[in-house]
């Protein structure tokens, strides 16, 4: 055996002197009552002295005993093999995209595969917040959402596979396997999200929960009002993640609209949320400024804001801009947008009138 290949040369000699070589006695000239060690043991040549003295009488010393304990042990693992997977981001709001460890994966082929990942988001943004398990996907709710138009079914079936084959496929080129962020079953045939996997979708969700709920406990418990600097903060982390709305690239996409009206409503109805919590906690002026910039934005519910601006205008004593609102809210809900929200909510003009005559 060589030197390089006997982990024991490698040792450094605590004596001046080498050892004697030794070499193993034929089988056939040991007594038959020789110890099993005594059998079975070879002494190499470089085995330090010292330690070969200190063998007792008819024994040899296994070459195991003298190599440091990480090379006598199973090989380590590579410092690769104990890395933990890349995090995988799903950005669905503003320019939708998918992201490793911060670096954004470019998808070679459609627009299909980005959308898959969003649907799958989705899906796992709505879930309980307690306990929760991610919701199934049927490969059937995806073919109705991204190929409505086909009707074979095998080529929907080949659809959905080859989108999926082709995400996987590209994120497996980019550092993470299928099984550390997609979980599928069949009969039916479905998908979902590992719980490993990060959106800005649930984060967002969980944030409008939060929200919602202290306006709640500010009913049962007006002691329990969040301070306003966590006020303010919720309301910049919900203008920071929502971004815009959803997926803005597919703004014109059947299945990402009811999704982008869905946040949509609830971004509105988070906002309004803190708004009032900011009236309650004193602060009307941020509370009105919240409320204007909502009656401004397409979709906002009107009537509730409308009514809660009335309110707090009238408690800050801001009579000019009730006025000038009483002049907006005709002109621009009455006459421009929403024709039918003056004929089913004529109420909010007599509240505007009262709170100006009240003035």
């Amino acid at each position: 055996m060589s030197a390089e290949a006997d982990p024991a040369a490698r040792l450094p000699m605590t004596s001046s002197h080498s050892a004697p070589a030794h070499t193993e006695a034929p089988l056939s000239q040991l007594p038959l009552d020789a110890p099993p060690a005594q059998k079975a043991t070879i002494l190499p040549a470089s085995v330090p002295q010292p330690l070969a003295d200190a063998a007792p009488a008819g024994h040899e010393v296994a070459p195991s005993l003298l190599l440091p304990a990480q090379e006598t042990t199973h090989t380590q693992a590579s410092p690769e093999a104990l890395q933990p997977p890349s995090r995988l981001d799903i950005t669905g709001f503003g320019e939708a995209y998918l992201s490793l460890d911060g670096a954004i994966v470019r998808m070679r082929k459609t627009a299909k595969e980005l959308a898959l990942a969003l649907l799958l988001a989705d899906q796992a943004a709505s879930a309980p917040t307690s306990g929760r398990e991610l919701p199934w996907v049927q490969r059937a709710h995806l073919v109705k959402l991204l190929w409505p138009l086909a009707e074979d079914a095998a080529l929907q079936t080949q659809s959905v596979n080859q989108c999926k084959f082709s995400l996987t496929k590209r994120l497996r080129e980019a550092g993470l396997a299928e099984k550390d962020w997609l979980e599928s079953r069949s009969n039916p045939t479905a998908f979902r999200l590992r719980p490993a996997v990060h959106s800005d979708l649930t984060v967002f969700l969980g944030l409008a929960r939060k929200i919602a709920e202290a306006e709640r406990q500010r009913h049962k418990a007006p002691e329990a009002l969040p301070p306003q600097i966590q006020l303010n903060e919720w309301r910049r982390e919900l203008a920071a993640l929502y971004q815009g709305g959803f997926a803005l690239q597919f703004e014109l996409d059947a299945w990402a609209i009811g999704i982008r009206n869905r946040y949509r409503l609830i971004s509105y109805e988070a906002r309004f949320d803190a708004a009032k919590l900011l009236a309650a906690s004193g602060t009307c002026r941020a509370a009105i400024d919240e409320a204007t910039a909502l009656l401004f934005a397409a979709e906002a519910p009107v009537e509730k804001v409308l009514t809660g601006l009335i309110q707090w205008l009238q408690e800050e004593g801001g009579f000019s801009e009730l006025d000038r609102w009483q002049r907006e809210y005709r002109r621009r809900y009455a006459h421009t947008f929403s024709r039918e929200l003056a004929r089913d909510h004529p109420e909010l003009d007599e509240l505007l009138l009262r709170a100006l005559h009240r003035a």
